[in-house]
């Protein structure tokens, strides 16, 4: 049996093998205007059995408070673990996360905090290596035929509806007015927009806006691959229609069943109100797996810290 081992894709002296599984296997988190968008410090990692390319994943290695860490790539959901299908898949699949789990544990950080495709269920292998495991949720909505606003709950559907009324209309957006609704939420809730990264992500993305009279109230960015949607994030003026933001997901959850998309992904919350705003557009709760370690002494403050998978 070939030896299952984890490589830098940079370390690679042929980078182009991986390239293209990760494009037919990976989706679009591994488009290279996402990778870009996180920062420079992105790694990607390939799976290798004997000599071949069997799957990938990618990390990021960040200072949290100055504390070295390995995380998922910024803006993305989940470290977009992927395997080249075969025929003993569940087999092959514990040892591939045996093989990650390894990789992990010889890295030189003090914090690890992982999360996997939903797709992933078993995660004893990194139980086994000494991680602890949570489980954390999204929502996806399927486009299986029904009508789109028959599955989204009547307050939701009252306040697209009204948005409409109120001369609310929702198009396709360039940067400037994806960063003026993005804008919007970062003053409000005290966070500061990376509008280079945001430039970088558009290039692999689909912007829309909700404008009054031309002027922009809303917005949000959503990326696609060949099967699935993602909303990956949204801003808009309080001060404004309430239904504005509501609306650009109803047009874009409209327009990825035009496109023949049988996922829409809103990339889940932990936060009681943002899960709320999620559920009410009628998808399917879902759970994923995180797996986290850090040293005894530090794991406590994480978890005061809203870390609970630590």
């Amino acid at each position: 049996m070939a030896e299952i081992g984890v490589k830098r894709v940079s370390d690679l002296p042929d980078q182009h093998a991986f390239n293209m599984l990760a494009a037919k296997y990976g989706g679009v988190f591994f488009v290279p205007g996402l990778i870009a968008g996180a920062g420079a410090d992105v790694e990607q990692l390939a799976i290798f059995e004997g000599d071949a390319i069997c799957g990938g994943f990618m990390v990021q290695r960040i200072k949290l408070k100055g504390i070295p860490t390995i995380s998922n790539p910024a803006y993305h959901p989940h470290c977009s673990l992927f395997f080249v299908p075969r025929s003993n898949d569940s087999e092959s699949l514990k040892r591939f996360l045996e093989a990650i789990c390894n990789w992990l544990k010889k890295q030189s950080v003090k914090i690890i905090t992982v999360s996997f495709p939903p797709e992933i269920t078993d995660v004893q292998p990194f139980i086994w290596g000494g991680f602890k495991s949570a489980v954390k949720y999204t929502y996806r909505f399927p486009f299986d035929g029904a009508e789109v606003l028959s599955k989204i709950s009547s307050k939701r559907r009252r306040l697209i509806k009204d948005a409409e009324k109120n001369g609310v209309v929702v198009e396709h957006c360039g940067l400037t007015e994806l960063l003026e609704g993005l804008h919007f939420s970062g003053q409000s809730k005290g966070f500061a927009v990376n509008d280079a990264a945001i430039a970088k992500i558009l290039s692999a993305g689909t912007a829309y806006n909700a404008n009054v009279n031309g002027k922009t109230i809303a917005s949000a960015l959503f990326v696609d691959d060949e099967k699935s949607r993602y909303y990956l994030f949204g801003g808009a003026d309080r001060n404004a229609n309430s239904g504005a933001l509501s609306a650009i997901i109803y047009r874009s959850l409209c327009d990825a069943e035009m496109k023949g998309m049988k996922i829409f992904d809103f990339e889940g919350s932990m936060i009681p109100g943002v899960e709320l705003f999620f559920r009410s557009f009628g998808g399917n709760l879902t759970p994923f797996f995180t797996i986290a370690k850090a040293p005894w002494w530090l794991s406590p403050l994480l978890r005061w810290k809203g870390k609970s998978e630590f």
